[in-house]
């Protein structure tokens, strides 16, 4: 009969289809071992296919943050070494860059070095000969 504790396996061709499939530590029941429905339009998969195809969406996920996590690394050197040089800069002229600078995007970050690029250059080119020009000798005689 099929008593509870009986060491009875169930029949593999019975009508009512496969027979159950059993984790081997505890007599818990998992179902038949395959995924899906008959009516999905899908073929049924075995779980270990379920399992392969969940562990493979899972990698392409990590690899996918991992991506994007290097990606918001690579952006942030980028943005201090553009901080750092447009503070380098900004010394070089005596000036004090803006408040704020460091809450600006990258591509600001970049116009912004090329900007002060240009003022620097004006500015030395401009210091350099006003120098010499606003040196002149004494005169001697009243």
């Amino acid at each position: 009969m099929g008593a509870c504790c009986s060491k009875e396996q169930p029949e593999r061709d019975s009508p009512t289809g496969p027979a159950p499939s059993y984790q081997s530590s505890g007599g818990r029941y998992y179902g038949s071992g395959t995924v899906g429905g008959s009516g999905g339009g899908n073929p049924p998969i075995s779980a270990k296919e379920a399992a392969r195809a969940a562990a493979l969406s899972r990698n392409a996920e990590k690899a996918k943050t991992r991506t994007e996590k290097d990606q918001k690394m690579l952006d942030a050197r980028q943005k201090n070494e553009l901080l750092g040089k447009i503070h380098a800069l900004y010394s070089s002229i005596n000036k004090d860059p803006p408040i704020g600078l460091g809450a600006s995007s990258l591509d600001a970050l970049k116009r912004h070095l090329e900007y002060v690029r240009e003022q620097a250059g004006r500015q030395r080119g401009a210091g350099s000969m006003g120098v010499i020009h606003e040196f002149k000798a004494p005169s001697s005689g009243p």
